[in-house]
């Protein structure tokens, strides 16, 4: 296997291991688990329809947009409202405060989400990167008590949008409105004169 090959294996193993099933707690015999006949809650998964692709800032945990662009970037991509239109996430990373509890210091904390409709393990210090601490200087002000889903950023530095899992933002890299072809996020600011503080639904 070539080593670019290899890079892009890894690439993916790690995007689909994002989501790491609790099978204790499940209580699923290992034969079913073994088939990969099982969701997230025991039953067998259906067609991915078009609403799956739409993410919210305002509500959706930050990992989980994150593996939606990811898993969707060679399928039409997920997409956010701006503006009352449509925009699609084709890259994204996420990024943390560099203060953030459960990555600062090389600390791990799993975030653990245990109900009726899943039942999943989260570990964001797999997936992010940290602010400098010469960037975080410009937007360190605003940061505590910003609402998710509010661009915090708009500049040549970056586009980096709030989530609702403090400590930890969406930032958007590549993008394509609706009705216009990908850009970068650089064309994407100037293209919409976009400013700090506006809102992604």
């Amino acid at each position: 296997m070539s080593l670019s090959g290899a890079l892009l294996l890894a690439e993916v193993i790690k995007t689909v291991f994002k989501l790491r099933i609790n099978v204790s707690k499940l209580g699923l015999p290992q034969t079913q688990v073994y088939s990969g006949s099982f969701s997230l809650t025991g039953s067998l998964t259906g067609l991915i329809t078009q609403d799956k692709f739409k993410t919210d800032f305002f509500s959706d945990d930050p990992l989980e947009i994150y593996a939606k662009t990811r898993a969707f970037a060679e399928t039409g991509g997920a997409f956010f409202v701006f503006r009352n239109k449509n925009v699609k996430i084709i890259e994204a990373r996420l990024i943390a405060d560099e203060n953030y509890e459960n990555c600062g210091n090389n600390k791990t904390k799993e975030k653990y989400f245990d109900n009726d409709a899943e039942r999943r393990i989260f570990d964001y210090c797999d997936y992010t990167d940290y602010f400098p601490s010469a960037f975080l200087q410009g937007i360190k002000g605003m940061m505590p008590d910003v609402p998710a889903g509010v661009i915090i950023k708009a500049d040549k530095a970056g586009l980096i949008v709030s989530t609702v899992k403090k400590g930890i933002y969406i930032q958007l890299l590549k993008l394509k409105p609706e009705g216009k072809n990908v850009m970068n996020y650089v064309d994407f600011i100037n293209g919409f004169r976009l400013k700090q503080g506006e809102e992604c639904r």
